[in-house]
């Protein structure tokens, strides 16, 4: 199982409730992430594991279903277009890119070949199981483990995942 929450199937029912993985809420060039894989070409996913009551872009979170769709194809060669300014990476963002993984799964080969030597990155909450977190290594060049809580408490207050604090410290490990 791929989701920490344990959720049988992905939509409307589920917790990120994506019904079509891989709609993004923002994309295009930004300098605004880590010196080392800056400038980056951000794709901004929508859904995620958490309901972090400080989310900065809740519209992508709960309604996870009104972001643009692009075959995965075309998310590439938008990317590719020489029109778009220099970047060195490719990140995977959102509230958390892993409830887009069936998505992610077709997109990174094909980035890998259009654009070698750009590097993938995937920004998570690390709200993951730990096998995920395997699968996810060998695919990416970076992933950026953005931790929120360590209390239970807190983490069941603040974002509804009171076990986020353990299944974030297996991730990392």
């Amino acid at each position: 199982d791929d989701c920490a929450r344990s959720c049988e199937s992905r939509g409307a029912t589920s917790y990120c409730g994506t019904t079509r993985t891989g709609r993004v809420h923002w994309r295009g060039v930004t300098y605004l992430e880590e010196h080392e894989i800056s400038p980056t070409y951000e794709i901004y996913f929508t859904g995620c594991s958490l309901r972090c009551r400080f989310c900065t872009v809740p519209e992508a979170i709960y309604t996870p279903d009104v972001g643009e769709w692009l075959p995965p194809e075309a998310l590439v060669e938008s990317i590719a277009d020489p029109c778009v300014p220099p970047f060195r990476s490719v990140s995977f963002v959102g509230g958390d890119p892993s409830v887009n993984l069936p998505y992610l799964r077709a997109l990174v080969p094909l980035l890998r070949a259009r654009l070698p030597g750009v590097d993938l990155v995937l920004n998570t909450n690390l709200f993951l199981s730990p096998h995920l977190l395997v699968e996810l290594a060998a695919a990416y060049d970076w992933i950026v483990g953005d931790v929120h809580f360590w209390a239970p408490e807190c983490a069941g207050r603040v974002a509804g995942a009171r076990a986020y604090p353990e299944a974030a410290a297996r991730a990392a490990e």
